[in-house]
């Protein structure tokens, strides 16, 4: 359950200020300050995302930062230029102009009378890559940071590529992304030029997905906001937190080792969410946690963290393959030296090569990156490889627990890939995911090696056939004992929050994942439906629609008929307002390039003031 905290400071809301910057452009922001503030400064908090801070984040806003203003921070929910009310156009994700506004602003809020010149920043997916972003550049008033999913590699290790491989996850963030910055800001707020706000956003803000896929290496582009690139630029405090279900999980690992500061890392069994209403279970007090962490590193005070384990993290025990697990059974243990949760895996191990350890004797457990070695050959120039870990229940159910890929094209380098030669065997190293499982005696463990994972990933141009040489081939594991001294490790507190806005459901959320098969075709359709309902912000007088479907499509072992499509559609509706954008995305390709379409369509009271359409050809380079 979640608790709705008391605080201990009256809070001042404000629902609008804005922060200037240099070129003349404004920022909005939300703003929660503690009474007496002026007169008594206190450390502020901030976080700095484009997801709107009047309508789409308003419920977990108002669910975080009124707890946090409450234990006596100055906490700002700030909208990125060109999105939510903020003035400009936002045209794509960790931009060097976002980290240059993103330093006025810190050092704007530590001149403000209310805050004593110590600035914190806490920040989930975007927020938390922006966070890191901004600790590497040093700004003198930022001390302190939770980075929440997110990660220090935006190529390796983002929604875009793994090993190489391009994600299908790309195009879906993409077309979210292509409706989100289209959205205009709120008529009141900004007044009478929200229109033509509106009109720029919607002509200029683009589907991002033609830079993305114009950059298939690990080149510049990608270099840019990836901390990896200098761990020693980030010297204050980090706290960084993620969850087993989550695709940001491994970057907490690099950076407990490779940071030099104090830091904390945190991984749960949740997905991605803020850890006091994620699921699977269970939540902990993540906001708790987060007061702590602060307290410690912008107000001085013995909170304790410094004494507890560098890294925190939930080993996960043996359960069935269940897409909708709502708890998850293990226990907290700690350490000092994935995308959504699959279904049973023998339907996919049906079109895998499949190897199964002897039953377990004993239990085992495996904490941190298992790491798979392959010697093999491929009868094409480019190919992929999947690896999965599995473990396999006595009664013959297939729980994946991790998994890795790579473009065997960059089985080298993700900056300067080859193409392979047909016949010449070559070692290859698949690094799985980082994970924390318990194996129970009387289980079996399975690794499943295929040519793809389709639709997770895009496919290879041409079908290929992987030979394997099974005396060069090796599977690593990271084993942990000494779990005894977990036993001190207690629960992590019932989660609280501040009180959420009061919303009346007009209609309720609908989520489907659906697989279609057309056997007389051999086409095969993943239809997923993401309708998250509608609902009125009661005090605002403002409703919300919004709702996508993707469709990812193949025909037998055809990668010509490899199409993925995505339809979403946003809509914001009070007295005398109503507004909505449509848009179609489809991206489709052939063993030469990537074809990509984009279609946009917005309304004012259901009349048309707005379309246009995008089309793009980007060649293959080894993908």
């Amino acid at each position: 359950m979640e608790i709705v905290e008391a605080f201990q400071h009256r809070v001042r809301h404000v629902e609008n200020l804005w922060i200037p910057l240099p070129d003349g452009m404004r920022l909005a922001a939300r703003a929660w300050i503690p009474e007496g503030a002026d007169d008594r400064p206190v450390p502020a908090i901030l976080e700095y995302i484009p997801y709107r801070k009047g309508d789409v984040t308003r419920q977990r806003d108002e669910a975080v930062h009124p707890f946090l203003g409450g234990h006596g921070y100055a906490c700002l929910r700030v909208d990125l230029r060109g999105s939510g009310d903020s003035d400009g156009v936002l045209t794509d994700e960790y931009l060097s102009q976002e980290l240059d506004d993103g330093e006025v602003v810190l050092a704007w809020i530590a001149e403000q009378t209310w805050c004593d010149g110590n600035v914190g920043m806490l920040g989930i997916s975007w927020g938390g890559f922006n966070g890191l972003q901004l600790a590497a550049r040093r700004p003198p008033a930022l001390k302190a940071i939770v980075t929440v999913s997110s990660t220090d590699d935006r190529y390796t290790d983002d929604v875009h590529y793994m090993g190489g491989c391009l994600l299908t996850e790309n195009f879906a963030w993409a077309g979210t992304m292509y409706a989100h910055t289209s959205l205009p800001p709120n008529p009141k707020l900004v007044g009478e030029r929200w229109r033509q706000m509106w009109h720029e956003r919607m002509e200029g803000s683009g589907f991002w997905l033609g830079e993305w896929l114009a950059h298939q290496h690990r080149d510049s582009y990608w270099r840019h906001g990836s901390v990896n690139e200098n761990y020693a630029a980030i010297d204050i405090p980090v706290m960084a937190v993620s969850g087993w279900a989550d695709g940001y999980s491994n970057s907490v690992f690099r950076l407990m080792a490779n940071l030099s500061g104090p830091r904390a890392g945190l991984i749960g069994p949740w997905g991605h969410k803020y850890a006091h209403e994620a699921r699977p279970g269970p939540a902990i007090d993540f906001l708790g946690e987060v007061v702590r962490w602060f307290d410690r590193w912008l107000k001085g005070l013995a909170s304790g963290v410094e004494a507890e384990p560098m890294l925190r993290v939930w080993m996960q025990d043996a359960t069935p393959p269940d897409t909708t697990l709502q708890m998850s059974a293990g226990r907290w243990c700690s350490f000092s030296a994935t995308p959504d949760l699959p279904h049973d895996q023998r339907e996919e191990d049906g079109g895998a090569l499949v190897f199964d350890s002897d039953l377990l004797a004993a239990p085992m457990e495996i904490l941190g990156a298992p790491l798979v070695q392959l010697r093999l050959s491929a009868d094409r120039p480019v190919a992929q490889v999947t690896v999965r870990l599995s473990k396999v229940a006595p009664n013959g159910e297939v729980a994946r627990v991790t998994y890795g890929l790579l473009n065997l094209t960059h089985r080298d380098s993700h900056a300067a890939p080859q193409p392979l030669t047909e016949g010449v065997f070559y070692g290859v190293k698949v690094r799985l995911n980082e994970i924390a499982q318990r194996f129970p005696a009387g289980y079996r463990l399975r690794v499943a090696v295929s040519s793809s994972y389709w639709p997770l990933a895009w496919p290879a141009p041409e079908p290929a056939r992987l030979t394997l040489d099974l005396a060069g081939s090796a599977l690593q594991l990271p084993l942990r004992h000494g779990e005894g001294a977990d036993a001190a490790m207690g629960p992590l507190g019932e989660p609280r929050r501040a009180p959420k806005p009061e919303t009346t459901v007009l209609r309720p959320r609908d989520y489907e994942w659906q697989v279609i098969r057309d056997l007389l075709s051999n086409r095969t359709t993943m239809q997923i439906k993401k309708d998250e309902g509608g609902f009125r912000f009661d005090r605002l007088g403002l409703t919300m629609w919004i709702d996508s479907e993707e469709r990812y499509h193949c025909t037998g072992n055809d990668r010509g008929s490899v199409r993925a499509e995505k339809r979403t559609e946003r809509r914001l509706k009070r007295e005398g307002w109503d507004v909505r954008v449509v848009t179609r995305t489809r991206l489709s390709s052939d063993s030469r390039a990537f074809h990509l379409r984009a279609e946009m369509d917005g309304y004012e009271d259901d009349r048309r003031v707005h379309s246009h359409n995008l089309e793009q050809t980007i060649p293959r380079d080894l993908v």
